[in-house]
């Protein structure tokens, strides 16, 4: 019989084609906002490995809705930062993450949120100056 001597990830997956279930997504990668932003930055020096490793993967990351681009609007864009009280000042490029709704919208959130996506890591610049070196495609937020 195959499935006896079938690997268990491939046992899985003829399980579920087997009942019509679709193969499980990639799961997300957990990831804290305070370690993105605790890096020593240096435009056009390479990023920590562990975090250019997260380039391209599905994450789930918290923190919150900058406070200096609040509106009474709803968003599909903005970036998420480590406080809810803009205690630290304007963000550094390294202190917040860029952050797109794919497809959703949301009322601006003074509270936590826990969003879901996928995470670019490198340089963007824009006119000579660095604009993101985290940015995040998020399709849920929570």
């Amino acid at each position: 019989m195959l499935l006896s001597i079938a690997p268990p990830a491939l046992t899985a997956l003829l399980i579920a084609a087997a009942l019509g279930a679709a193969p499980r997504d990639e799961d997300p990668v957990e990831v804290d906002i305070a370690k993105l932003v605790a890096i020593t930055y240096e435009q056009g020096k390479p990023l920590p490995q562990e975090i250019q490793d997260l380039d391209g993967k599905k994450v789930v990351i918290r923190g919150f809705m900058d406070p200096a681009q609040q509106t009474p609007d709803r968003v599909s864009a903005f970036r998420l930062v480590t406080d809810s009280c803009g205690c630290i000042g304007k963000p550094q490029v390294n202190h917040y993450v860029e952050v797109t709704l794919s497809g959703i919208d949301s009322e601006f959130r003074t509270n936590m949120v826990e969003l879901e996506g996928v995470l670019s890591v490198g340089e963007v610049e824009e006119d000579g100056f660095v604009t993101s070196i985290y940015r995040l495609e998020a399709t849920a937020i929570r």
